[in-house]
């Protein structure tokens, strides 16, 4: 593609892909084409955008609104006491974000590792934050499904916007399987 793309005319982003588009049909629009065309697009818009000094929202249709809400994301936090969390926490709280995410950034080896220090971490950073403000928490894939059931009943509790990544992605059959309903007799699960 780059011999296509030298000297072409980023204001003529619509004949370079299609140009492109047609010249490498044979890779499939559900192969190596589509994210090839999307980062062309991509690039062409910063020197359009300098050609016509405007900005890149204007150029893809006008800004719905020019503020936008951001979240701190404080990692380092299975190394940290809760005195230590709430340090960091309420450092980034300075900067003025509309949410803060405490991230774990564990060892994803190690299920389950610290999960009552963890939760105290969590708790501490709700206690300083208050119950009004936003809170997620991050596992970084560093639980079981079960240790990700405890916290994750945990963070309910506690009011959290989010719990991102609790347990590794791959393991795509093993909420299933530990959900299921028991079915045994007499009790309960």
């Amino acid at each position: 593609m780059a011999p296509e793309l030298v000297g072409a005319d980023p204001l003529a982003q619509r004949v370079v892909q299609t140009r492109l588009a047609h010249r490498r049909i044979k890779l499939g629009p559900d192969r190596a084409l589509a994210p090839a065309l999307v980062a062309v697009d991509m690039a062409l818009r910063d020197p359009t955008g300098r050609i016509l000094d405007q900005p890149l929202h204007r150029l893809l249709g006008g800004a719905w609104r020019l503020d936008l809400p951001c979240y701190a994301s404080v990692g380092g936090n299975a190394r940290r006491t809760p005195d230590e969390v709430c340090r960091v926490v309420e450092a980034r709280l300075a900067l003025g974000p509309s949410l803060v995410k405490v991230r774990l950034d564990a060892d994803r080896h190690l299920r389950d590792a610290d999960i009552p220090g963890d939760i105290a971490g969590i708790r501490a950073a709700r206690r300083l934050l208050g119950d009004g403000f936003p809170l997620a928490f991050d596992a970084n894939n560093a639980y079981s499904v079960q240790g990700a059931i405890r916290v994750g009943r945990v963070l309910q509790e506690l009011g959290c916007a989010w719990f991102e990544e609790p347990v590794q992605h791959y393991h795509l059959g093993a909420p299933a399987q530990r959900l299921r309903p028991w079915r045994g007799g007499g009790g309960a699960a």
